[in-house]
């Protein structure tokens, strides 16, 4: 089964369990999803809105967009795209050519006008009954619009159909993350060769980004918090200067082809106190056993209850922690959610990360995040690079 006929398999259960006879994708990750399109526009500027419409009973999809960006959707997904455009950006054309033709041709029967008034027409023309709408990229002025342009149809939130579609990942996905993964570890292990004392935490991190360039990664995220500052969940990094002594605490991940990764390591320059190789060492094993765990038929709740029962009895004895990992794909985070409440049994092709985080204000912190696949008979890592605490040479 191809990357497309699986999303469309896996697409079309999500939106029958919901009772939808139409997904409307407003998250970039999702319009890519349903769509094979990706807008720039939605990265570089923040307020951009572009939709893709999924049908379930025949497969069809459509595109909302401005219609600046015609071109560059027709290169991506073929010029008999479905496409309802918006805005009065102006092209030039070479006469005959097919780009310009179907520039004239959008513009006198598919240009909207408005991004309101684009969609709600997409959403009339499909016929649909029961609208299951992505909420999370869509400002409430614009929802209001479509909903009252749209009487017919039932319109509710739907960005839960897209997070249960990727629940299961297709190989192609898998090895996505994969290769994501294999790139962030590289560009750890660039940034810490050369590490000497008095480096400085975004010292680090600009080793680390032109690392991810060589990989046609971009940046993610990179937390490399030092001393007491390791302490500080998912901040920034500083000019702080790392000292003999300081723990760092490393969160990092990347993006490449769209997929994500997601990993967390330790690190100590010298020779590790008493206190630091104890901790570490409580959510390491707190992390390992939360994967030897995993297989098909447990669930991401059990999952957290034996990363938590593992750490607490390894080291840390009032360890407390909201969840120990999640899902992970064409988003950072991905249903399920190891944590409390979440009963989702875990099947073959899902990918997950583990994590133990400790965090302790006044002292610092460490870490241990890996990523792994759910496989037949149990699961397999997708990091490579070891997992052992970093020690760095004074």
């Amino acid at each position: 089964m191809t990357l497309k006929e699986f999303r469309v398999q896996r697409l079309t259960q999500a939106a029958q369990e919901a009772g939808a006879d139409l997904v409307v994708a407003s998250l970039p990750a999702n319009v890519k999803y349903i769509s094979g399109y990706f807008s720039i526009n939605t990265d570089v500027l923040q307020r951009t809105e572009s939709y893709a419409l999924f049908r379930p009973a025949d497969g069809a999809v459509s595109i909302v967009g401005s219609i600046a960006e015609l071109p560059s959707i027709v290169e991506e997904t073929g010029m008999d795209a479905d496409v309802y455009c918006y805005g009065s950006f102006k092209f030039a054309g070479v006469e005959g050519h097919p780009l310009t033709e179907l520039l004239a041709k959008t513009q006198a029967t598919r240009n909207f006008g408005t991004l309101p008034a684009a969609l709600a027409a997409a959403i009339r023309a499909s016929g649909a009954k029961r609208v299951a709408f992505d909420e999370n990229r869509c400002c409430i002025t614009n929802w209001n619009a479509v909903v009252k342009a749209c009487p017919a149809a039932e319109i509710f939130p739907g960005s839960s159909v897209f997070m249960k579609a990727r629940l299961v990942k297709h190989q192609e996905e898998i090895a996505g993350v994969e290769r994501a993964t294999e790139i962030a570890e590289a560009a750890l292990a660039a940034a810490l060769k050369d590490f000497k004392p008095g480096m400085t935490e975004l010292d680090l991190q600009h080793t680390y980004q032109m690392e991810l360039a060589r990989h046609d990664a971009k940046p993610l995220f990179f937390v490399a918090t030092a001393s007491h500052r390791a302490a500080y969940s998912d901040t920034k990094n500083t000019d702080l200067a790392i000292q003999p002594g300081d723990i760092i605490r490393f969160d990092y991940g990347c993006v490449w082809n769209g997929y994500n990764s997601d990993l967390a390591r330790t690190a100590v320059v010298g020779r590790p106190d008493e206190k630091t190789a104890r901790y570490f060492e409580a959510v390491r094993r707190g992390t390992h056993d939360a994967i030897a765990a995993i297989k098909p038929g447990i669930t991401a709740e059990q999952v957290f209850e034996t990363a938590m029962q593992s750490t607490r009895q390894n080291g840390i004895p009032h360890y407390e922690r909201h969840h120990c990992g999640h899902g992970i794909g064409v988003e950072c985070y991905d249903y399920p959610s190891v944590a409390p409440g979440d009963t989702t049994p875990l099947v073959e092709g899902m990918v997950l990360n583990v994590e133990t985080p400790y965090y302790e204000l006044g002292w610092g912190g460490v870490q241990m995040e890996n990523t792994v696949v759910v496989t037949k008979d149990g699961c397999r890592y997708l990091d490579k690079s070891g997992d052992a605490l970093i020690v760095l040479e004074v």
